[in-house]
């Protein structure tokens, strides 16, 4: 087994190994070996959820019904809708694009996080993550995706408009500030892409 492997099974094995319940244990040693074999966004996402501790737990979600399923709080974890995830129920690979987005908001920070522009990159990165699993994200707008490739501040106004057309009221995207910090759109894209690349 090559040094990096052996490195981050061990890691795996470490985070594995702070879930008490069994059945958690297999469905996350499952859910993020996929990612750490699906391509370089996926295995960036599993890799902070190892190495940052980050804790995987299911529970109901009672007034904010979010669609994707899955959400990240600001106690730093990452939480999965109890109607549509289990423990017991093999792994959906859909679903692993969806932590990739929850990891991508973690890596963010709050402030960055809690506003459009940081949705949109938690949209593209689950895109790109999406693609290595081998997903087809039809979900993802056409306009997302030409923001993360070319991402000027055209594409980030087609790409927020794009989703908020898309999305139904109860998805508060449209309640968030388009930018994180008060500048124009060009020094917050230096900022979010210098400390999130």
């Amino acid at each position: 087994m090559h040094q990096d492997d052996l490195s981050r099974y061990i890691g795996l094995q470490k985070y594995i190994d702070r879930y008490a319940n069994e059945e958690a244990r297999v469905w996350l040693a499952q859910a993020l070996s996929k990612l750490l074999k699906a391509g370089s966004i996926s295995e960036h996402g599993a890799s902070f959820i190892i190495n940052n501790q980050v804790m995987i737990r299911i529970k109901p979600f009672t007034w904010w019904q979010q669609g994707m399923g899955i959400r990240w709080t600001v106690d730093g974890a990452i939480e999965m809708r109890a109607d549509k995830v289990s423990w017991q129920q093999p792994v959906k690979v859909y679903q692993l694009s969806g932590l990739v987005h929850e990891v991508k908001h973690l890596e963010q920070g709050k402030r960055v996080a809690l506003s459009q522009l940081g949705e949109v990159q938690a949209w593209f990165t689950e895109y790109k993550a999406g693609r290595e699993l081998g997903l087809r994200m039809k979900h993802i707008p056409a306009e997302v995706v030409a923001w993360g490739e070319l991402p000027t501040k055209e594409n980030f106004i087609a790409a927020r408009r794009a989703i908020i057309q898309q999305q139904s009221r109860r998805y508060l995207f449209w309640l968030l500030p388009p930018y994180p910090f008060v500048a124009s759109y060009e020094v917050n894209l230096a900022k979010l892409l210098k400390r999130h690349d």
